[in-house]
């Protein structure tokens, strides 16, 4: 039987196509793989993070300001956190190029994601399918 989730997603993925606009449908399954392996590496190194010294004083800095740990200034960073932050960076820029999305396509396909409820929608399915495959 067919999950509840992927059914919505074949429901409206034509209507969503309609509003990919200048999305091909490549770009947007390199989309959903970037954000795949983004998100997992992110996860290991928040993991990482949490068991260093000073994390919490760091994580409440970062939770005052509205930002994430990563992009406070490097001078507020301990080291642990900017070689963890760091190693991220490297790791979906590397992605990005990998899966050849530049830098500005993959912010201007989440920006506009963001701001389109149906492509929310077909992207989180998306990435359900890919992390149900494993």
């Amino acid at each position: 039987m067919m999950p509840l989730v992927a059914a919505i997603c074949l429901a409206w993925e034509p209507v969503a196509a309609q509003t990919m606009g200048s999305f091909s449908e490549d770009q947007l399954n390199r989309f959903v793989q970037a954000t795949n392996v983004i998100e997992r590496r992110r996860e290991d190194v928040l993991r990482r993070a949490k068991r260093q010294e000073g994390w919490r004083e760091v994580a409440q800095l970062a939770e005052s300001r509205g930002v994430n740990v990563c992009d406070l200034e490097r001078r507020e960073q301990p080291k642990f956190l900017q070689e963890l932050c760091q190693e991220l960076f490297t790791y979906s820029e590397q992605e990005l190029r990998r899966l050849n999305l530049s830098n500005r396509d993959f912010n201007q396909m989440t920006r506009a994601i963001e701001r389109d409820q149906q492509l929310q929608v077909m992207v989180q399915n998306r990435l359900l399918q890919l992390r149900d495959r494993r």
